[in-house]
């Protein structure tokens, strides 16, 4: 097979005959796909021009100031 070194892009992923027929027993149509694909390359650019308003970050305060005291989780006796 032709395409097995190489990631499908979404044109011969839409054309493969699997893809076609697992779509077809979902119900799901090519247009369906396209439509979802350009909603979401729509969100990231949208969010990649308006960065969030507050920036939290993901790690705990303690874990990102050098100065917290680091606190040893509690063990049974």
């Amino acid at each position: 097979m032709s395409y097995v070194d190489h990631e499908l892009s979404i044109d011969e992923m839409l054309a493969d005959p699997i893809v076609r027929t697992l779509m077809a027993y979902d119900g799901i149509t090519e247009k369906d796909v396209r439509k979802t694909l350009a909603e979401v390359a729509t969100a990231r650019d949208f969010r990649a021009v308006r960065p969030p308003k507050r920036h939290q970050s993901a790690l705990p305060q303690a874990w990102t100031h050098p100065s917290a005291p680091v606190i040893a989780p509690k063990t049974a006796a």
